[in-house]
């Protein structure tokens, strides 16, 4: 009965001596070998993982990689700093060592030309600025004031990119984007939209049932490897064609927030939603209790520089103007289309100025507090933009209204 018992004992003794070691791998032979550790994950140093941007003597750490999902820290430098850099080397790095790319393209939100521009630089082994083909139209544009960002590419897949702005606070405020000027006067109707989004087939959005939209409806159908049909009861449109590089940002490096409750469950993407198209010889203006956009209709040249912002004769002065958000922070937005009242249901909010960081909300009313936490502390010398715009009128009807609003506040 002892020895049994021995026995049992002894093999248990064996049994958790082996159990004990479930990340050792054992060795065979007759010499002892170091048992191989196993599930061992491979650590990088932190200046081993680092990426960094560079153009001249500037240097910007790139907070994520790889894109796309980057939200790069936004930086802000001087017109001069960046002006004396404009035809030094750029390059991306990561670890302390140039990356090998095929692209470095420059993007420049400006308010030149009211679009985002890419310029893009090819020679692998000295990305730089051509002096003779995109040096001057970049010069122009950092003089007028702008949001820049650098991208780095590999067969044409973004890796890295790093966004940041560029101050001249002794100069006059100037917004980082303007928009195209849309001509709400004689503004023609159509009955479909080809619509251009990066990663996916043309999209062909109208009313299929429609005979006024019929022969282009089938222009399109027999073609499914090229085009989507996106069928739209009642669709009408003054924008014809739309692509994704004429929207506000097209990508952007803005802090995002989505702060939707409502509407948390509609479709995202905005081309499920009809358009507002009804705005031939009509008078448009955001409201945001005592600050107005500018009536749509009374477009001069002056208007237009500014665009949709408050800044004409007939308007308070700057000091007024600023004065005029404490108010309308606590009031909702109203889209005034003559005599009738749209609500806005949905929209992204941009929030950017010059000292603080900005920021990009989803949202469904301006006076959310997550908004107006960051309004309270707004400094003079910055923008707030309305653009992806759902509105709704009392009869239920949403509606994706065609065009971006700002208020700015030099």
């Amino acid at each position: 009965m002892i020895r049994i018992f021995l026995f049992v004992f002894l093999t248990g003794i064996v049994f958790c001596q082996f159990a004990c070691q479930t990340e050792s791998v054992q060795t065979t032979g007759i010499a002892a070998e170091k048992p191989v550790k196993v599930r061992v994950k491979p650590t990088y140093a932190a200046e081993d993982r680092s990426y960094k941007a560079h153009w001249g003597d500037l240097e910007f750490p790139v907070v994520n990689d790889p894109l796309p999902g980057n939200k790069a820290k936004q930086f802000t430098i001087s017109k001069d700093s960046l002006l004396h850099n404009l035809y030094q080397p750029m390059s991306f790095t990561k670890g302390g060592k140039i990356m090998d790319l095929d692209v470095i393209a420059v993007v420049i939100y400006n308010r030149v030309n009211g679009q985002p521009s890419m310029f893009h630089f090819y020679e692998r082994t000295n990305f730089t600025v051509d002096t003779t083909r995109y040096g001057n139209t970049l010069e122009h544009y950092i003089k007028s004031g702008a949001h820049v960002s650098i991208r780095g590419f590999r067969e044409n897949i973004p890796i890295n990119s790093v966004a940041f702005k560029v101050a001249d606070p002794e100069g006059e405020y100037q917004p980082p984007v303007y928009f195209k000027s849309l001509n709400f006067i004689e503004k023609e109707v159509f009955g479909f939209q080809l619509y251009a989004a990066m990663g996916r087939k043309m999209l062909v959005r109208l009313d299929t049932t429609a005979e006024h939209s019929r022969s282009v409806f089938e222009m399109y159908r027999d073609k499914p490897e090229r085009y989507e049909i996106m069928h739209i009861p009642g669709f009408k449109t003054i924008r014809r064609s739309l692509k994704d590089e004429e929207k506000l940002w097209p990508s952007d490096n803005f802090t995002r927030i989505n702060l939707l409750d409502k509407t948390k469950s509609w479709p995202k993407d905005l081309q499920f939603y009809p358009d507002y198209y009804d705005v031939r010889d009509k008078v448009i203006q955001l409201n945001w209790g005592r600050l107005k956009t500018p009536a749509l209709l009374e477009e001069t040249d002056h208007n237009r520089k500014w665009r949709y912002g408050p800044k004409w004769k007939g308007w308070p002065d700057k000091d007024e103007l600023y004065g005029f958000l404490s108010e309308a922070r606590t009031q909702p937005m109203q889209l005034k289309i003559d005599d009738d009242s749209w609500k806005p249901v949905r929209f992204d909010c941009w929030i950017t100025s010059e000292t603080t960081e900005d920021y990009r909300f989803l949202a469904e009313d301006i006076r959310h507090p997550a908004i107006v936490e960051i309004l309270e502390k707004l400094p003079r010398r910055s923008s707030i933009y309305i653009d992806n715009l759902l509105v709704e009128n009392k009869a239920g009807d949403v509606r994706w209204f065609p065009v971006p609003f700002a208020f700015h506040f030099p």
